[in-house]
């Protein structure tokens, strides 16, 4: 589906317009987003769930898939632009009003930067149930004409975001355990293939990753990029073996660590250091 939908996103207005009236809007059996590719700026804190289907979008700069389980949170002032949704796309999304979204905001604190990072979060179905609980009972008060309305929604919205929050501990704690598997796996096929190749792309293949895939987890999981390892790792072994063994040539250690010939290895040790081969052992054997 990728039609824009005038009457979706006439009602998706007019319940934003009524959040900070209503404190909080539940939009329940959402098949459709508002507008297809059109960038739309959140202007109040969202949270969606998806119960089934998937939507291909782009938050901010970067490319997502939102399916069956997933969890979004959307914070105010940034921008989505929905490329299409599956036939069988159903949502349903929470809207809270700007005076609940600072109160949230302050009890998430320094935890905000990972909705900033990752905007969505992939539910077990337990934790899908338990929050489908969440919503209904959101439901309930915001239908309600309770004295205490307002302290309610105060109250499960605060539920709903340790929850949240509590999710998104989890997947961190995942992804990091992931990373340092990982970097772990890359790290010890360097060990074992610097003399074979030193292409990144090499070691993704052998990990049964992409590219671009291992060099993002192992530059977020050590700081520093997979080429860099690699670069740093075979400079250290030229090192070595430059000084270890004074009495080979160039040549012979350019062979030793995997290179075809000497200019290849002068130039890549030179690019690296700063300076070739040659000038670093006599300044180190000095």
């Amino acid at each position: 589906m990728k039609n824009n939908y005038s009457q979706e996103a006439l009602e998706w207005q007019r319940q934003v317009d009524n959040v900070d009236i209503k404190d909080v809007v539940v939009l329940e059996n959402v098949n459709r987003w508002p507008a297809y590719n059109k960038i739309i700026e959140t202007h109040s804190l969202s949270v969606s769930i998806c119960s089934r289907g998937s939507c291909r979008a782009r938050h901010d700069a970067k490319d997502v898939l939102f399916q069956q389980y997933d969890l979004a949170v959307l914070l105010p002032s940034h921008f989505v632009m929905c490329y299409e949704s599956s036939p069988d796309y159903h949502v349903t999304t929470i809207l809270v009003s700007q005076k609940l979204n600072n109160q949230m905001m302050n009890a998430i604190g320094k935890n905000i930067i990972r909705y900033h990072k990752n905007v969505s979060c992939h539910l077990t179905e337990s934790q899908y149930n338990d929050f489908q609980l969440i919503i209904h009972t959101l439901q309930l008060i915001i239908d309600s004409e309770r004295l205490h309305r307002s302290e309610f929604l105060h109250h499960i919205t605060s539920i709903m975001f340790l929850l949240i929050d509590e999710y998104w501990t989890e997947k961190d704690n995942i992804d990091k355990k992931r990373g340092e598997e990982i970097f772990t796996n890359f790290y010890d096929l360097l060990l074992h293939n610097y003399k074979q190749s030193r292409e990144v792309s090499f070691y993704a293949q052998k990990l049964c990753l992409t590219q671009k895939y291992l060099s993002s987890v192992i530059h977020q999981t050590t700081g520093t990029k997979a080429s860099e390892w690699i670069t740093n790792y075979i400079t250290m072994q030229a090192k070595k073996l430059l000084l270890e063994h004074p009495r080979h040539n160039i040549q012979t250690i350019s062979y030793q660590l995997g290179f075809d010939n000497q200019a290849a290895f002068t130039r890549y040790f030179k690019r690296a250091t700063g300076e070739n081969p040659s000038q670093f052992r006599e300044k180190n054997l000095e």
